[in-house]
């Protein structure tokens, strides 16, 4: 799958393994009620290599995609 790619197929993304031993697995979820659905993009960070729990968020769209312009940001600023 190619990066910054908003037409890629979600289904064909694996998790992020960090250096460290972290998996990131970023998937969706919906829920339906009456009249309406909500959606989520969710980010799930597991387990380091000594078993500390793992953690997620539920993030709407735009903060999703907030969220990965932060991370752009920052990883320009690393690399320079």
């Amino acid at each position: 799958m190619a990066l910054l790619d908003e037409t890629a197929d979600p289904s064909e993304a694996g998790p992020l393994v960090t250096v460290c031993g972290r998996r990131i697995v970023v998937s969706e979820l919906s829920f339906s009620g009456p009249g309406h659905a909500i959606g989520r993009v969710t980010l799930r960070i597991g387990p380091e290599r000594d078993g500390a729990p793992t953690a997620w968020a539920g993030l709407s769209a735009s903060e999703a995609r907030a969220l990965a312009h932060l991370l752009l940001v920052h990883a320009r600023a690393v690399e320079q």
